[in-house]
């Protein structure tokens, strides 16, 4: 039994050279189970920026402009407070929606006053402190010197 020939592709001497000498016939095949991881890495890397996109656009909508806040979680999630002034004692001021106080349970904050804001362990602007820059996040304060359970009063300071 004899057989024909493939044809092959027509290179000059100089493209053999670089490229080597062409493929011939249909591609191999690809496994199903690449393509298929192919296409959830695809779609698992283009939904990552845009559930990022939404909590920054949520943050931006509960923090405004000039104003100094804070929230119950890390990464500005749960409940939110706002000041416009310094608060010497938040021990006094409770979370929407709830009874709950405000002072030594903040997870994460967000200084948009034009102004340098300190932040206080203890009420009565006492005990360690932090300063935030104008403009200047903090997402989890748990590393932080004032530390998730220890905010209880901020100064804001122009």
């Amino acid at each position: 039994m004899s057989r024909t020939p493939r044809p092959t592709a027509h290179l000059t001497a100089q493209q053999t050279a670089s490229h080597g000498p062409a493929p011939v016939g249909p591609a191999p095949a690809r496994p199903a189970w690449r393509l298929r991881a192919a296409l959830v890495a695809a779609v698992a890397a283009a939904a990552l920026p845009a559930a990022t996109g939404v909590a920054v656009a949520a943050a931006d909508e509960t923090c405004a402009a000039g104003e100094f806040c804070v929230w119950e979680q890390p990464g500005q999630q749960g409940r939110a407070y706002q000041w416009t002034r310094s608060d010497d004692d938040w021990r006094d001021d409770t979370w929407p929606g709830g009874g709950d106080s405000v002072g030594g349970r903040i997870g994460s904050l967000w200084n948009r006053n034009a102004c340098t804001v300190q932040v206080y362990q203890y009420a009565g602007y006492s005990g360690a402190w932090q300063s935030f820059q104008p403009g200047a996040r903090d997402v989890d304060l748990s590393n932080d010197p004032i530390g998730v359970a220890g905010a209880n009063a901020h100064r804001i300071a122009c």
